[in-house]
């Protein structure tokens, strides 16, 4: 009977030592197509040709992901979160969303519109990114990456894989930026070569670790299990 109710108390703490649901880290890499940065924010300088002195910079875009928020459809080659207060349903699923040029970052915000999307659905693929961020002035900041095809040419294992997708060299995505105030800060297309779709620990990168509760209860566990190994131990 004690090792029965050893087992029960071991397998119940083993479930609440498993890990929360990982986040979803989506990293767009590729160059600048045409751009350019009034406010010298990546700091590339002054407008060298007529695509902008941003054309030609290798950029990272990156998404964080919390894939328990928004509407949610998941199936093993069909994976869809969508929200934000743009539609007045669902929250924004976006963490966060940066954009990284000459080794600068700016952090966009999800207040307005974050938006997630993968489908492999019978005839098509898509991935899909995108913060669209109101300013108190009006504009919007802008950070958009999406990849279409007519077919299932990529695949989709499932929730939590890593994919690395290669992209057309025809593919052209959409940023833009605004001070406080109103002024443009930045703003231009990408030539995205790479996405790459992988989990994440909630809290940041990294192998996925118990949690301080967690570590309680397995400290509890073994005390337990001592405690009916002692009795069951004691002379009739």
């Amino acid at each position: 009977m004690a090792n029965r109710f050893l087992a029960l108390g071991v397998a119940a703490l083993a479930l609440a030592a498993l890990p929360a649901q990982a986040n979803v880290v989506v990293t767009w890499t590729g160059t600048v197509f045409d751009g350019n940065d009034p406010a010298d924010y990546f700091g590339v300088g002054p407008n060298a040709n007529p695509l902008g002195n941003l054309q030609g910079q290798a950029f990272t875009a990156q998404f964080t992901i919390d894939p328990t928020v928004g509407s949610i459809t998941t199936a093993p080659d069909y994976f869809d979160v969508r929200g934000g207060t743009f539609t007045g349903a669902f929250a924004s699923p976006l963490i966060s969303a940066t954009l990284t040029i000459n080794g600068v970052t700016y952090s966009y915000g999800s207040n307005y519109f974050g938006g997630y999307q993968r489908d492999a659905t019978p005839g098509r693929s898509v991935i899909y990114t995108e913060v669209n961020q109101q300013q108190p002035s009006g504009p919007f900041d802008v950070l958009a990456l999406s990849e279409f095809r007519p077919d299932n040419s990529i695949p989709f294992a499932g929730l939590g894989e890593s994919l690395t997708v290669p992209l057309p060299s025809s593919f052209i995505a959409t940023f833009q930026a605004y001070t406080p105030g109103g002024s443009q800060l930045f703003y231009g297309h990408f030539s995205p070569t790479q996405v790459t779709i992988e989990p994440s620990t909630p809290g940041g990168g990294g192998p996925d670790v118990p949690e301080p509760s967690t570590a309680v209860l397995v400290s509890a566990a073994a005390a337990f299990a001592l405690f009916l190994r002692r009795r069951s131990q004691r002379p009739v």
